[in-house]
């Protein structure tokens, strides 16, 4: 199995179709850095460089900080970042600089703990038998004189989080993990986050009940990743974060779009799927006389966006949003009777009667979802209940386009 990172998981989480891009089919695509990004990475570097200083028994003056800050911005700032609203590189580099200022006036002579690493990497396993495995990247690791171990992890977002954001914040909970099972004697472990543009420093403890809780949180979420990986089903999930995403223009929930918008000349069958979308609309309205056509256009877009590879079709003021799913294809009692006993009385056999009771496709997923489950008993289930995919056609109104009420 794959070793993962946070980054990885979090990725599925928002959308597991994005994650089928970035980890496994891997398409060129024009990646467009922001200034966001430069920013955090040159005072990321900045201050790795002030520690490295310090490790050294070195206490560089503030000229010199910012000058290695200026170092990192001159190589990595270019004109082709993406910048919010009317703001200009200036802007961007008096933000960094305010970041550093306020940090070493703040933490000088920076003796308030050792540092024991600096974008410290380190894999550890989740479980016993060493199946699941995570790592982390820690932007500093450091020991108080009291032996408490601190994560420090600097950020320059635009936004302070509220405590109640960090004590569920995942990400460092997982690192405390992390530093557990690589120093067991470990008694106390602190996570810190510096908020570098407001100048605040916020702390939380997490207890070994939390860090337990994250631990099969992560391991669930592996074991989803790995059912994804093994079926090749990895689902769009629309949301905000895909106005960031590198991957739209390809994305089966948005590339029709794009082609109505920029390839209309090239892709004579783009205008086709708008127009069966409209006219979907159009009969759900009135969808006790019309029934019958709608059975027929769903079947319509359905195969459009089969052999287009659409999960979403663009029409003039709606999205046809195609989601398929997989679920376990119980035996007919009337047409396949000796299956169907043969599924219920191996439940009964191996204690699973219970939770699936009356046997139906939801109880029987969630059991062949159970991590627990062993993997023999899984695949006699999935011989005698396969897995097949199913479609479903959904009409919402576009946000992006006003439609004028017809008289």
């Amino acid at each position: 199995m794959p070793v993962y990172s946070h980054t990885q998981l979090e990725t599925f989480r928002i959308c597991p179709k994005k994650y089928e891009f970035r980890y496994i089919l891997k398409p060129e695509v024009p990646e467009v850095a922001t200034a966001e990004t430069i920013l955090g990475s040159t005072v990321h570097k900045t201050l790795a460089r002030l520690f490295q200083d310090v490790q050294m028994g070195k206490i560089p003056a503030l000229p010199e900080v910012e000058k290695n800050f200026d170092d990192f911005w001159r190589k990595e700032w270019h004109s082709g970042l993406r910048m919010s609203g009317d703001y200009d590189a200036d802007d961007y580099k008096r933000i960094g600089l305010k970041c550093l200022r306020d940090f070493y006036n703040h933490h000088h002579p920076f003796n308030q703990s050792r540092t024991l690493g600096l974008d410290y990497r380190a894999t550890v396993s989740l479980d016993e038998a060493g199946r699941y495995k995570m790592t982390g990247l820690i932007d500093r690791l450091a020991k108080m004189s009291d032996e408490t171990y601190e994560i420090h992890d600097f950020k320059t977002g635009k936004n302070l989080p509220t405590q109640a954001d960090l004590e569920s914040d995942q990400q460092l909970t997982l690192y405390n993990l992390l530093v557990r099972q690589l120093w067991p004697q470990v008694e106390k472990v602190r996570s810190i986050w510096h908020f570098l543009r407001f100048d605040e420093m916020l702390e939380t403890v997490r207890t070994p009940g939390q860090v337990e809780e994250a631990r099969e949180k992560v391991m669930q979420r592996i074991d989803e990743v790995e059912a994804g990986r093994a079926s090749g089903h990895f689902p769009t999930r629309v949301s905000d974060f895909c106005n960031w995403c590198d991957y739209k223009h390809i994305c089966p929930a948005w590339k029709h779009l794009f082609w109505l918008e920029e390839e209309k000349e090239k892709i004579a069958d783009a205008d086709q799927g708008k127009q069966m979308v409209d006219e979907l609309a159009r009969l759900k309205a009135d969808k006790a006389e019309l029934e019958a056509r709608i059975d027929q256009v769903r079947e319509i877009i359905l195969e459009f966006a089969r052999q287009n590879g659409l999960s979403a079709l663009f029409g003039t003021g709606q999205i046809a949003q195609i989601r398929d799913s997989e679920w376990p294809r119980l035996p007919d009692r009337k047409l396949n009777p000796e299956a169907r006993e043969a599924l219920e009385k191996l439940l009964r056999e191996r204690g699973l009667w219970e939770k699936a009771a009356e046997v139906n496709r939801f109880k029987l997923d969630r059991i062949l979802k159970d991590r627990n489950l062993p993997e023999d008993l899984k695949q006699k289930l999935r011989a005698l209940a396969p897995m097949e995919k199913q479609f479903a056609v959904s009409v919402i109104r576009r946000k992006d386009v006003t439609i004028e009420e017809e008289e």
